[in-house]
């Protein structure tokens, strides 16, 4: 393997110890120590920076910036990945064969997992490619990953910067859209580039990354939505854990239901189904 063809940069918080270990952890499992290097990661609570923005989205939206400027001159893919991220045991290879195919240089920026907005209908075409580039187990775990294809976002607006890859041609013309951007989250103003035209940004699939959502003794009603959000996500996230996911549907599914949502629920099955 060249270990020259990418070089990636963890955004991590100093007061962060135990999320540094646990991904410096990840990294030594998949043989990625030589290409990883931590970045220290902005704590928004201290900045005088103004911003319409809460500390913790101003210190993101810092770090992935100024980690961006800090690779200036480097002639490689820079991966970037915060300190949550769940890394797939096919990140290396994935990484690895986008930057080496010719085709994926006209991206200036390649997520390695978003969370699309939008309709059932949104990724049904994802789930095609998805399906088509693995070789599945019998319950649905990925054994092999046969192919990585990389998705326009164009026209598709979408969150989460948990992992993505910087084409070296585009570095520091990324950096500057992006610093010059309005205030706002970092992946609101990474999708906002995409929609505009200003930034080629694609995804690519399988998901290679996915957030660290932690393990919860129980789920709370507010939360309905969001878990179910996340299953959605996990779906597409080639190391993903079927029985985990299915316990998550099945304990949000014992929740009290009304007239209203039960016909909702079945709605959005045909709409599923439908994909």
């Amino acid at each position: 393997m060249d270990q020259n063809i990418f070089i990636g940069r963890y955004l991590n918080l100093d007061r962060s110890q135990e999320r540094r270990e646990r991904f410096e952890a990840q990294i030594d499992a998949l043989d990625l120590r030589s290409h990883f290097a931590r970045f220290p990661a902005v704590d928004g609570a201290t900045q005088a920076e103004v911003a319409p923005l809460l500390p913790g989205e101003l210190g993101c939206r810092l770090s992935h910036i100024r980690a961006l400027q800090g690779t200036f001159g480097e002639h490689r893919w820079l991966a970037i990945v915060e300190d949550d991220a769940v890394l797939s045991r096919f990140y290396r290879s994935a990484v690895e064969a986008i930057a080496r195919d010719p085709q994926y240089l006209a991206f200036d920026v390649i997520f390695t997992n978003v969370r699309l907005v939008g309709t059932p209908y949104v990724p049904a075409d994802w789930r095609l490619t998805f399906d088509a580039s693995v070789t599945m187990n019998e319950d649905g775990s990925v054994h092999s990953l046969n192919a990585i294809t990389v998705a326009s976002l164009a026209g598709r607006p979408f969150h989460f910067t948990t992992g993505y890859l910087v084409n070296p041609r585009s570095l520091e013309r990324v950096a500057e859209l992006v610093a010059k951007s309005s205030p706002e989250a970092i992946d609101l103003t990474y999708s906002r580039l995409a929609q505009d035209g200003r930034l080629a940004i694609g995804c690519c699939l399988p998901f290679i990354t996915t957030p660290d959502w932690g393990a919860k003794s129980e789920i709370r009603p507010d939360l309905n939505f969001s878990v179910a959000q996340r299953v959605v996500d996990r779906s597409l996230f080639v190391d993903r854990d079927i029985p985990m996911l299915r316990r998550s549907l099945e304990a949000l599914a014992k929740r009290p239901a009304t007239p209203t949502s039960d016909l909702l629920r079945d709605a959005y099955d045909v709409l599923w189904r439908a994909i």
